[in-house]
């Protein structure tokens, strides 16, 4: 599990009212995808091996729509590759205007290699 999120056994309605469970994993948009990974498909309650393989799927596809979009990631330093995994992962890819891909010009300064100035646009953003 991750040491950066929080999580619940038992499904809970999020901040949008979407039925969610472990570590946001949405039961609404997933459901079929759930029974897949844990052999149940609506599950009210779940254990923490559980919760467990819902949040790694969840990293491995969040890392797989980073370098779908952004190829260059794959060479930036571990750690600011984590930190953009996580990022794709709590906020989701998106597009121009929501998620990941709205930090268009902080990106940009992230794939010149400047470090500092994209934690700065990271940092005064409303994120």
């Amino acid at each position: 599990m991750s040491k950066y999120e929080g999580y619940r056994n038992c499904k809970y309605s999020d901040t949008k009212g979407i039925s969610t469970i472990g570590i946001g994993w949405n039961l609404e948009s997933n459901s079929g995808t759930t029974g897949r990974l844990i052999g149940i498909n609506w599950p009210n309650c779940i254990n923490a091996g559980q919760v467990n393989t819902l949040y790694e799927y969840s990293v491995k596809r969040a890392a797989e729509d980073l370098y779908d979009y952004l190829p260059w990631a794959k060479r930036l330093p571990n750690g600011v590759r984590d930190v953009l995994v996580r990022m794709s992962f709590n906020m989701g890819i998106g597009n121009s205007s929501r998620g990941l891909l709205s930090f268009k010009n902080t990106l940009e300064l992230l794939r010149r290699g400047d470090y500092q100035g994209a934690a700065n646009g990271f940092r005064n953003s409303q994120w």
